[in-house]
C-alpha cells in the first residue's frame, strides 16, 4: 500500500521538482547572461586583432574615440562644454581599430576603421565620446601641420572612456554607401578606402539597466525556487508525503498498519487510484486511507463552488469528488471522475458503513461540527442493532433454546 502510493506520487513530484529546479536555475542564467554570455562566447581584443582576422568575432574594445558618424544628424544638447545626442535610435560612428594613439607617428602601422553601432542603452555615453572627438581632431589636425602630439596629449583631453562590447558583422548597402562616401569626402582614393575601410560594423551587447535592488529580488526568488524545488524532491524520496499516514495508523492501534497493508493486498480497483478492500478504502493518489468502522459522514464535494461546495445541494453542479468524515474530526478527499461515479461510491461506502450519514446537510454539518460524539453513538447503536439482528437466527436455532 505504502509503496503504491511512493510509486503514484513520487513520478508526479519528481517532474515538479526537476521544473522547478531547472526554472530557478534557468532565472538565474538569465539574470547573469552577461556573465555566462562571456563565457559561452569570450571576446577578442579589438586592437589585438589584423584585417584578415575578422569575421563574426565578439569583440572588446575602449570606446574613446570617433572620427564621425554616418548616421542621420540630429539636435545636440549642451550641458556645459558637454554633448548629448538625442533624436536617435541608433546612430553609425566610425572608429579606428586599434585606436587612434598607435597612429601619432610617421612609420605607424596603416590605420584601419570600423563602424559601431550605438543603440538607445548608451547613447548618452556616445554623445560625450563625440564631444571628446572634437578635442582629440584639433590635436590630430595639429600633427598633421607638423606639431609633434604624444599619446599623454591624447589621453589629456580623451576624458571619457568606455568599455563596450560586441559583435562583428558585414555591411549591408544601406550602411555602406554612406560609409564610402564619408571617406571619399575625405579624399580617399577608391583604391585606399577598399584597402582601410573594412566593411564591417560592431552591434554591442546591450547594458544590463535593470535596478540593482529588482536583481538581487530576482536571485532571491530563483533561489527560493530551487529550494523548493529541491525540498519537493527529498520529500518525495524520503516518503514524506506517505508519513501522515502511517503516523496516523500507528497511532490508532500497533498492528493497523499491518492490517491496512493486508487489506490493500485484497482490495478491489473502483476506480483508477481508489481501492475499496474489506476494511479499508484507499486513496492512492492522495496517499489517504480510512477504516471503515471510523467513517462518520460521507456527501459529494461540489468543486465549481470551491468556496461555499459543502454548503451546496443543487443538484445542477457537478459532483467530481466525495468527502469522508472520520470519528476523529479529520476529512479525506476522493476525487471522482462525475457526479454519478460519486454516487455509486457512496452506495458502496454506506454498504460497508452501517449507520453513517450519507450527503450533505446543515444538520449533519452541525453534528459534525459541535457534536461528534453524539453522532458516534448514534451510528454505533446502529451497528450494535445490526449486529444483534445477524445473530439472531443464530440463536434461535441453538440446541439450548428450548423449542
Amino acid at each position: 500500500m505504502i509503496k503504491e502510493m511512493w510509486n503514484a506520487t513520487h513520478k508526479v513530484l519528481l517532474w515538479v521538482a526537476i521544473f522547478a529546479i531547472l526554472c530557478g536555475i534557468g532565472g538565474i542564467l538569465l539574470l547573469q547572461h552577461d556573465r555566462v554570455f562571456n563565457a559561452v562566447k569570450p571576446a577578442v581584443a579589438l586592437e589585438e586583432m589584423s584585417p584578415e582576422d575578422i569575421s563574426d568575432q565578439y569583440v572588446k574594445f575602449n570606446y574613446n574615440y570617433t572620427l564621425g558618424n554616418i548616421s542621420q544628424r540630429g539636435s545636440f544638447l549642451r550641458n556645459g562644454t558637454m554633448y548629448y545626442s538625442t533624436g536617435f535610435s541608433k546612430r553609425l560612428n566610425i572608429i579606428v581599430m586599434d585606436g587612434v594613439e598607435n597612429h601619432l607617428e610617421k612609420d605607424s602601422a596603416p590605420c584601419y576603421f570600423l563602424v559601431v553601432a550605438i543603440g538607445d542603452d548608451i547613447l548618452r555615453e556616445s554623445g560625450e565620446v563625440e564631444a571628446n572627438s572634437e578635442a582629440v581632431n584639433e590635436l590630430l589636425t595639429d600633427l598633421s601641420r607638423g606639431k609633434k602630439v604624444t599619446k599623454e596629449d591624447l589621453q589629456a583631453v580623451m576624458t571619457d572612456n568606455f568599455e563596450i562590447r560586441g559583435q562583428l558583422k558585414p555591411m549591408g548597402n544601406d550602411m555602406e554607401l554612406p560609409y564610402q562616401a564619408f571617406f571619399e569626402a575625405l579624399g580617399y582614393t577608391d583604391e585606399e578606402i577598399e584597402k582601410y575601410c573594412l566593411p564591417y560594423y560592431i552591434s554591442l551587447v546591450e547594458k544590463d539597466t535593470t535596478p540593482r535592488f529588482a536583481m538581487i529580488f530576482s536571485h532571491l526568488v530563483c533561489i527560493v525556487i530551487i529550494l523548493l524545488g529541491i525540498w519537493t524532491l527529498v520529500s518525495a524520496i524520503r516518503k514524506d508525503y506517505q508519513r501522515p499516514l502511517i503516523k496516523r495508523l500507528n497511532a490508532a492501534g500497533p498492528n493497523e498498519l499491518a492490517r491496512a497493508e493486508n487489506d490493500f493486498k485484497r482490495a478491489k480497483v473502483f476506480i483508477r487510484g481508489i481501492y475499496l478492500g474489506e476494511e479499508f478504502v484507499f486513496g492512492i493518489n492522495n496517499s489517504d486511507a480510512v477504516a471503515y468502522n471510523s467513517i462518520l459522514w460521507v456527501y459529494p464535494f461540489l468543486s465549481s463552488q470551491w468556496n461555499t461546495s459543502y454548503m451546496s445541494n443543487r443538484k445542477t453542479i457537478k459532483q467530481n469528488c466525495v468527502i469522508i468524515c472520520d470519528d476523529s474530526g479529520m476529512t479525506h478527499k476522493f476525487v471522482l471522475t462525475s457526479g454519478g461515479t460519486a454516487e455509486v461510491f457512496m452506495q458502496k461506502i454506506a454498504a460497508k458503513c452501517p449507520g453513517i450519514v450519507v450527503g450533505y446537510s446543515d444538520e449533519a454539518s452541525q453534528l459534525f461540527k459541535y457534536h461528534r460524539d453524539e453522532m458516534t453513538r448514534m451510528r454505533d447503536a446502529v451497528r450494535e442493532e445490526r449486529k444483534r439482528e445477524k445473530e439472531a437466527p443464530r440463536y434461535l436455532n441453538s440446541p439450548l433454546v428450548k423449542q
